[in-house]
């Protein structure tokens, strides 16, 4: 009788010897799978990032030749047609260029210290388009002046950044990038994706290119009701050459439009690529300048949190 019990707590010891070492092999083996699985998301995610770099490479080229073409910069170019979804070992990369300068730059509301009246004005109007709450620009002025007095009603310095339940302080200089617009005092998050591509955060007195602006950032430019149409189908037919010119095929009266900080060529590009290689999506914008003698250069890139991508699986063109 005691040796069947033996052989009976023997083999209960092995049961449990047996179970325990297929628990630690499953653990195992499911951390090397993990392992296995992050080694190649690594893998690819840096692989992306260099296709992601050779695409700079062929926005400069682009760029570059379009420099020596003319210093006039508008949408019918090279430069402005997209980088369709082309295959590339693995999966595919698409990318595209967008003229920043087709854009209200924010920090022109400051020009050497002093504040601009003009591009105020501008940005007041582009707001209103978005109603946006009036004293909007009282806050955009204090984040970028170079005082700690508020501005108005609406203005907001340190002392009232600093009593936020996550408290800041107001940089009191140009912004670095138009996302910090969404710190400002009294901005929605619903504003903010309404106002943002229409804003760029350029060095001051950069000015708006009027062959690449959208028509609601030429709306802010105060042209009279019916203008706008104009604009597009003028600079569609023939790029304006000048702010002169634009004035003058418009037949705008001078004394009453200002043409100040309005140019034709720009020097200021966005690039947005787009890699994705197995199950790795890989999106990156640059920030383009291309200088005086067409020569350009990354200033800064960033990756962006969300990248959507289409159907491998399903054909861009359907047939019958």
């Amino acid at each position: 009788m005691l040796l069947v019990r033996q052989k009976g707590v023997a083999l209960i010891l092995v049961l449990v010897i047996v179970a325990i070492a297929s628990v630690l092999a499953a653990s195992y083996l499911s951390r090397q799978q993990l392992s296995i699985k992050r080694a190649g998301h690594q893998i690819f995610t840096d692989q992306s990032y260099f296709y992601a770099l050779a695409t700079e490479e062929w926005a400069k080229v682009i760029l570059e030749n379009d420099f020596t073409d003319g210093k006039v910069d508008s949408l019918d170019e090279v430069w402005a047609v997209s980088l369709p979804f082309i295959d590339i070992e693995g999966g595919f990369l698409s990318a595209g260029l967008t003229d920043l300068q087709g854009r209200l730059n924010i920090n022109n509301l400051f020009l050497e210290g002093k504040l601009n009246p003009l591009a105020r004005q501008r940005i007041q109007r582009l707001l209103a388009l978005h109603e946006a709450p009036a004293e909007m620009i009282e806050a955009i002025t204090d984040w970028l002046d170079n005082d700690r007095d508020p501005s108005g009603f609406g203005g907001a310095e340190d002392d009232y950044y600093s009593r936020l339940e996550r408290p800041y302080l107001a940089p009191n200089q140009p912004m670095s990038g138009i996302s910090e617009m969404r710190l400002l005092r009294g901005m929605q998050d619903k504003l903010y994706q309404a106002i943002a591509p229409l804003l760029t955060a350029l060095p001051s007195g950069v000015e708006l290119n009027v062959n690449t602006a959208s028509k609601e950032t030429l709306k802010a430019l105060n042209l009279p009701d019916g203008v706008i149409d104009s604009v597009i189908s003028e600079r569609e037919s023939k790029a304006f050459e000048g702010a002169t010119d634009f004035v003058t095929r418009l037949n705008l009266n001078e004394a009453e439009f200002d043409k100040a900080g309005l140019t034709v060529g720009s020097q200021y590009f966005v690039l947005n690529s787009v890699v994705v290689i197995a199950e790795v999506s890989y999106a990156q914008e640059s920030l383009i300048h291309r200088d005086s003698k067409g020569k350009c250069r990354v200033l800064r890139r960033w990756r962006l949190p969300y990248v959507q991508t289409p159907d491998l699986d399903t054909p861009d063109d359907e047939t019958d």
